[in-house]
């Protein structure tokens, strides 16, 4: 009613209306009513639009409940529970009074009143930022962000206020990364790129704004090229060589010389430079394949050898029993069995011996500096003579012939 309205400027006698009961009195026999309640609690479906819409509404902390806190917007009552509360409790001293952002959850038509969540209006809050930001957001920008969670398959950055992208495991680093804490932990300030936005989704990567130090090292290299690194592992299958800062190229075993069976141990050690030959490049696995033996013909193709022939090979190692020896790139071996006890052999000498075995299909090739005993090479012949001749001869008058023949 205006202030300068009666009620019988607005009801007449007989006249049907709805109101709200506001009170009842004591003894039963008399009622307070309201229409201003009853307008209110029709208007109260307002609200529907808003808790259907997720939208939220400011109001005005007036005193503390035991349930939780009473709350003013416009003419409305509001409960808000105290589990609905997103201020912790040690933080409330200036609460009461305040006006803070709350989203209606219920709306309780009975005592004409809004139920209200500050925790929900939060979240409404930042669902409203995050959307904000993702319409907004470039592929390529840039951001410093905080690590918030970690997973076997990467971390969580926050890069905006409740907005969190995924670091996958694969873009933290050129360099292949097994765990994610070995390069990342919670709570760390981390400098990333935005690579993808799908939804609600944003995908991020910290090696690209690092140094792509394989990228740079392949520009100028093709499958041929002759490379120099140092040895930082030698293993069953191979050599792996570190071509530059965060490059490493493997020699497979089979490719470190043309011999069969090699031990890479007797010619290179960890910390020794190598050359070698580029024979493989694979950009999507960064893998570079080395071969040490291209680097020269196959000298087993060109090796023409015959048992016994004399030969001269270079000494290149010694062994427990013999020695490494090279004859035109080809490795052989050399017994010590084969050697005069008064002959010293020292590595880098060069020597004669007889050719005992040469397969080159096989990569074998064994030497002897032991010369064989005239006799026991006669005897030999006359083992392997017609056996006419051995009834015509003894040995003895054979023996005593060949004798006289190596006199003269």
């Amino acid at each position: 009613i205006k202030d300068d309205e009666e009620l019988f400027d607005l009801f007449m006698e007989g006249d049907r209306v709805q109101v709200v009961i506001k009170k009842i009195y004591p003894d039963g026999g008399k009622f307070l009513f309201s229409t201003v309640l009853l307008k209110m609690r029709n208007e109260l479906k307002k609200f529907d639009e808003v808790i259907k819409n997720h939208g939220t509404i400011t109001a005005k902390v007036v005193k503390e409940l035991s349930v939780g806190y009473l709350l003013r917007h416009g003419e409305y009552s509001c409960l808000l529970p105290s589990t609905q509360v997103a201020v912790p409790e040690e933080e409330r001293a200036n609460f009461i009074g305040s006006e803070i952002e709350v989203a209606p959850i219920r709306i309780d038509y009975g005592r004409i009143r809004l139920i209200v969540s500050q925790t929900v209006a939060n979240a409404i809050k930042r669902r409203r930022e995050k959307r904000a930001f993702l319409e907004n957001v470039q592929v390529g920008q840039v951001f410093e962000g905080v690590v918030k969670n970690i997973e076997s398959y990467g971390a969580f950055v926050e890069i905006a206020p409740g907005v969190e992208g995924l670091l996958h495991i694969s873009e933290l680093d050129h360099r292949r990364v097994n765990k994610v804490e070995k390069v990342l932990n919670i709570g760390d300030v981390v400098k990333v790129q935005v690579i993808k936005v799908n939804d609600e989704h944003v995908g991020l990567s910290r090696k690209a704004l690092l140094p792509n130090h394989w990228a740079d090292y392949i520009a100028d290299k093709t499958v041929g090229t002759v490379v120099e690194g140092e040895i930082t592992e030698i293993n069953n299958a191979g050599v792996v060589v570190q071509l530059a800062e965060e490059v490493s190229g493997f020699l497979p075993r089979s490719e470190f010389a043309y011999e069969r069976d090699v031990y890479i141990t007797d010619f290179v050690a960890v910390g020794d430079k190598i050359q070698a030959k580029i024979i493989e490049i694979d950009p999507q696995k960064k893998r570079i394949i080395l071969s040490r033996k291209q680097l020269t013909d196959n000298p087993w193709e060109k090796l023409d050898l015959q048992l016994n022939d004399l030969v001269e090979v270079t000494v290149t190692k010694e062994l427990k029993d013999g020695y490494k020896v090279s004859l035109n790139g080809a490795l052989g071996y050399l017994p010590k069995r084969s050697v005069a006890p008064n002959e010293k052999i020292s590595e880098g000498d060069v020597v004669e011996a007889r050719v005992r075995v040469f397969d080159p299909q096989k990569t074998r090739l064994v030497v002897s500096m032991r010369q064989e005993r005239p006799q026991r090479e006669v005897y030999g012949k006359y083992q392997n003579a017609e056996p006419q001749e051995k009834l015509t001869s003894t040995f003895g008058s054979i023996l005593e012939e060949q004798l006289k023949g190596l006199k003269k």
